[in-house]
């Protein structure tokens, strides 16, 4: 039997874990469709972490509504052609990033050398509106222990009490440019 949610999540009180970048407040509604990309030059502590990117919508008083999410481990940080999945007979829609997840494509270590890696990778599609006076968040998280296992390079028993104490470190500016996608309606 599946059970549906019978209102809508909030991450007010999640996201007070996580690093959150977030817009202005909208002068004007925008209108969510399609795949949110996420493009993020990254660094850890570690030289493995996982990556949890979740977008919000956060109304004028400061509640914060799920939106959609998107979620990867950095040593399949590396992209690929998605049309080589069908050797090329195809061209595959949508063009998202792809990552082949074959064994030999895994990178252990993205993050060793102080390496700063570029993570990029798509959310669950959404349709949602974005109301004139609210504002778009993402949120950013190492783990998300009540819906998944942690790495194992992070915490090979996947008990908090031995999880290895992870920094992600975002790098933006003019160099290093960290970004979001939003396929919106015009």
């Amino acid at each position: 039997m599946h059970r549906f949610a019978d209102s809508i999540m909030l991450r007010t009180e999640h996201d007070k874990k996580c690093i959150v970048f977030e817009t202005e407040t909208l002068n004007k509604a925008v209108t969510l469709t399609g795949y949110p990309i996420i493009n993020l030059q990254m660094s850890s502590n570690q030289v493995n972490a996982d990556v949890f990117v979740y977008l919000s919508d956060v109304d004028s008083t400061g509640v914060v509504y799920y939106v959609t999410e998107g979620k990867l481990r950095a040593g399949w940080h590396k992209l690929f052609d998605n049309n080589e999945s069908i050797d090329k007979l195809y061209d595959v829609k949508p063009e998202l990033p792809w990552h082949s997840y074959k064994k030999e494509n895994y990178d252990p270590h993205p993050f060793a050398n102080d390496s700063i890696v570029n993570i990029k990778f798509e959310l669950k599609p959404q349709a949602w509106k974005f109301r004139k006076g609210h504002k778009i968040r993402i949120s950013i998280a190492g783990a998300d222990n009540e819906n998944y296992e942690f790495n194992p390079f992070i915490s090979p028993d996947n008990t908090l009490e031995n999880c290895k104490p992870t920094t992600l470190f975002i790098h933006t500016g003019k160099t290093k440019n960290s970004y979001l996608e939003l396929p919106v309606l015009k």
